[in-house]
């Protein structure tokens, strides 16, 4: 059994809430990102041949995830440890993330997506079955409650990150943090843009923001892009 495993007839509410906020901060790290930021980041690099690599980048990158769920979930029980892993994923996630930045390459971004899904389920996979160890089934069904505000969270999150002179400036220092969950909001940490909504507003405040790179001339625009439906 996990170290972290608790034995008690009920667990505290302040617990529950903690552990679906950290549930929530991990919604907040790839939502915005798979929805919106690779999408445009896939067209800065690849131009008008921006569709073909978006569907591959995104079906090599939900494989990746399915493996690496299951297959760190599997060791953190036999490693006898969560938080473990679930910090060392939420470091590797978050440097992943900055270092999207820096890819200029179609597969040099395929390989960094595989590597971040990876890491991005080093910290879900553990961080979900850490309910079955700390939780009773008493409490599971307003844990399961509780957690169904994730996907909002990380939706809100897209949207914020859309709104004129404000995403860069609030978000991109905000961050949550927990001691005895270790997960913060990866998604705050990674180069969030302010973006306007029209497709030419997105092309001009990416290429100001200095971090990502032009899109090509000629490119798709990135309201044309399919918004991507997956979650990690």
């Amino acid at each position: 059994m996990p170290a972290e495993a608790i034995q008690a007839d009920r667990q505290s509410p302040r617990f529950l809430w903690l552990y679906a906020l950290a549930w929530a901060g991990g919604a907040i790290g790839y939502v915005p990102f798979l929805t919106i930021l690779l999408p445009l980041r896939i067209t800065a690099v690849t131009g008008t041949d921006n569709i073909r690599w978006l569907a591959l980048i995104t079906f090599s990158g939900a494989i990746a995830a399915s493996v690496g769920n299951i297959l760190f979930g599997w060791l953190s029980d036999r490693s006898g440890s969560r938080r473990g892993w679930i910090a060392s994923g939420l470091a590797l996630n978050v440097g992943l993330l900055l270092a999207m930045t820096l890819v200029v390459a179609p597969l040099a971004l395929l390989g960094l997506i595989l590597l971040w899904q990876l890491a991005l389920n080093m910290m879900l996979g553990p961080l979900s079955a850490w309910a079955g160890d700390c939780v009773p089934r008493v409490q599971m069904g307003l844990l399961g409650g509780l957690l169904a505000f994730a996907p909002a969270m990380g939706a809100l999150a897209g949207v914020l990150i859309t709104v004129p002179n404000f995403a860069w400036r609030h978000l991109s220092s905000s961050t949550v943090h927990d001691r005895s969950i270790a997960i913060d909001w990866p998604s705050c940490r990674c180069h969030v843009v302010s973006c306007r909504r029209s497709a030419s507003g997105w092309v001009q405040a990416l290429s100001s923001a200095g971090h990502w790179s032009s899109v090509p001339a000629g490119s798709r625009a990135a309201s044309d892009l399919p918004i991507i439906a997956s979650a990690g």
